[in-house]
């Protein structure tokens, strides 16, 4: 498959130089239209896509990364999305499972259940209340800014992505055209047996035709080393953030 990553040392550098090249930043702007999402307005982003932003471990490296490449760091949602349970990252925001260090395997994680999951499958994210009452993506989004211990820029991009994804034959165009001039985004562009096809027929062809139409390529970095992409790790929050859950589920928080 064709390298789609850029090194992160080189992505600040890079991003900074297409934003003063005017004639690229508006030929690139006239094409993604009115409904560019306004935090990428200014660019300096890193960026980390997720139905919903919540402090996981893979948010933890993708904070220190962003340091690293001297980015701003943003987290961008889509709760109109629905919940689907046999999807793992889906899953995974529902009932969460916490890391301990030297846990080598995903079953011996302590979980805890946010929602009752005979009642919400199906249910887009936004209108998912959790086992208290309490609404799934305020919980989530109170957890972060507890865990992370101050402000972390979130916005919700539901309507850009919806409203383009089908705007074109190759379903990434305008989705990965944010992140030509306009941020960083932190994502691995996973080969697994779940997302190879998706990979193959949607990712790359639409990196491909940006690339032929602008002469530049999406600026993307991968969020988790390659090597252990796959590690439950990525999926579990740090064990700190269980007492805070527990006393969220109890206060009705």
């Amino acid at each position: 498959m064709k390298n789609l990553y850029t090194p992160l040392e080189e992505v600040k550098a890079i991003l900074a130089a297409r934003r003063n090249d005017t004639a690229l930043l508006k030929k690139v702007e006239e094409f993604l239209g009115p409904k560019l999402p306004e935090p990428l307005i200014q660019g300096n982003k890193a960026v980390l896509v997720r139905c919903i932003a919540s402090p996981d471990n893979e948010f933890f490296h993708f904070h220190d990364l962003a340091a690293k490449a001297g980015l701003d760091p943003l987290l961008i949602e889509y709760p109109e999305d629905k919940f689907v349970a046999r999807n793992s990252d889906k899953y995974a925001l529902c009932k969460l499972h916490f890391y301990k260090e030297g846990m080598e395997r995903f079953e011996e994680a302590k979980k805890i259940s946010l929602i009752n999951f005979n009642t919400q499958e199906g249910k887009k994210f936004k209108d998912i209340t959790t086992i208290n009452g309490s609404s799934l993506v305020s919980f989530h989004h109170d957890l972060l800014q507890k865990s992370a211990g101050g402000t972390v820029e979130v916005f919700d991009f539901s309507d850009y992505f919806f409203s383009t994804r089908f705007q074109s034959e190759y379903y990434y165009l305008y989705y990965l055209g944010l992140f030509l001039c306009h941020g960083v985004l932190f994502e691995n562009m996973l080969m697994s047996e779940e997302e190879r096809e998706f990979t193959l027929t949607k990712v790359v062809p639409s990196f491909e035709k940006l690339e032929s139409m602008f002469g530049i390529r999406p600026l993307i970095v991968p969020v988790t080393p390659v090597d252990s992409e796959d590690d439950f790790l990525w999926w579990t929050y740090p064990e700190r953030t269980e007492a805070m859950v527990e006393e969220m589920l109890s206060s009705g928080r």
